[in-house]
């Protein structure tokens, strides 16, 4: 417990005065002091007789580089305090709004052993690189009446908050790459396959009316349609070398296109396998092992069995298959020169999953 800046200011002038009382009598200068007295009493026995309130942090497990997600402190009390609260930020994270001070706690937080949650006690937290990003400990400093006196407590509380890398939307030329394959619909669609000859109970929207307009003595012709359920499984080798931002950003992107695009995916790493899988958890496994893509070359075996590898070659990133090489940027789509980033690389096209997503060291 220490005084504030205002309560030595307060104890010096309180001290000043009572001097002057002494030399000058103390009739008016008494009405000055004896309320500064008990104002700093009240303040040091506040603070003094408080305890360590319970403080919880509330922030999200994963986010996007670029993205800007809240923080919330949330503090237990037996009544409303003024606090001030400071928390650690890791690298590759930007802070704004600490500290944050604010009247925190609530009157029946501590009687029911809950912990308080006050909506004002929060800052913006900045997620500038992939990868585990620390943040904590929380440092809470307490001011007494008027503000004059406090008291700080540590909470050797450390939290992480899962970075996954840039996803940009591509738009590969049709010739790009044999491994790559131009965007075609979700698994679960209709693909046209050709025309037959109509039936009973066939629906007359699908009738083909300029092909069967050029055979009148037959029966009309109607559109066929093949249903797609399963695209199949492609594996995405990543090799970063000392390009490892820049591959974790074009594998993520490859592979959110390929599963949305209907394809069970597979991602070789220099340090995990992950199996095939499709679905918003394979997503998120898939992701979280390219956010904590190290640096590092991709084995022989595994570049072999790959459909597709990315690696960092000198300056660039390149994307390869069994018959040629292309840069990233060849494939990447652009607005005005700049990346397109993907909208919704957590959701795919549907939400079924299907069996894959283990880790394998």
């Amino acid at each position: 417990m220490r005084l504030t800046r205002r309560g030595w200011a307060v104890a010096a002038t309180a001290a000043v005065l009572f001097a002057l009382a002494g030399a000058n009598g103390p009739r008016s200068i008494n009405a000055v002091v004896a309320p500064a007295l008990v104002a700093l009493l009240i303040a040091v026995v506040q603070v003094g007789l408080r305890d360590k309130p319970p403080v919880e942090r509330r922030l999200p497990e994963t986010g996007f580089v670029d993205e800007t997600v809240s923080v919330e402190f949330a503090v237990g009390a037996d009544r409303p305090f003024g606090a001030t609260l400071d928390d650690g930020v890791g690298d590759g994270l930007v802070a704004r709004g600490l500290p944050v001070t604010a009247t925190v706690g609530t009157a029946d937080a501590a009687a029911n052993g809950s912990v308080g949650s006050p909506a004002s006690a929060r800052y913006e937290l900045s997620l500038r690189r992939r990868g585990e990003r620390r943040v904590g400990p929380i440092e809470l400093t307490a001011s007494g009446l008027l503000g004059l006196a406090r008291t700080t407590f540590y909470y050797n509380d450390i939290a992480t908050v899962l970075v996954y890398p840039r996803t940009f939307q591509l738009a590969p030329p049709a010739d790009a790459l044999a491994g790559l394959p131009a965007k075609r619909p979700a698994a679960g669609t209709d693909e046209f396959d050709g025309l037959r000859e109509y039936e009973r109970g066939d629906s007359r929207r699908e009738i083909h009316w300029k092909a069967s307009a050029k055979r009148p003595d037959e029966e009309l012709l109607v559109r066929q349609y093949d249903t797609i359920d399963d695209r199949g499984t492609l594996t995405v080798g990543v090799s970063p070398g000392e390009r490892g931002d820049g591959v974790a950003a074009a594998a993520a992107s490859i592979v959110v296109y390929l599963l949305d695009a209907g394809f069970d995916v597979a991602v070789y790493t220099p340090e995990k396998s992950l199996d095939s899988g499709a679905g918003r958890l394979h997503r998120r496994t898939a992701l979280a092992a390219l956010a904590r893509l190290d640096g590092g070359k991709l084995s022989d075996a595994d570049a072999e069995r790959a459909d597709l590898v990315v690696r960092g070659a000198g300056g660039d990133v390149v994307v390869a298959d069994d018959e040629g090489t292309v840069s990233f940027d060849q494939i990447v789509a652009t607005d005005d020169g700049d990346r397109v980033r993907h909208e919704r690389p957590l959701e795919g096209a549907g939400s079924a999953e299907r069996a894959g997503g283990e880790v394998v060291a």
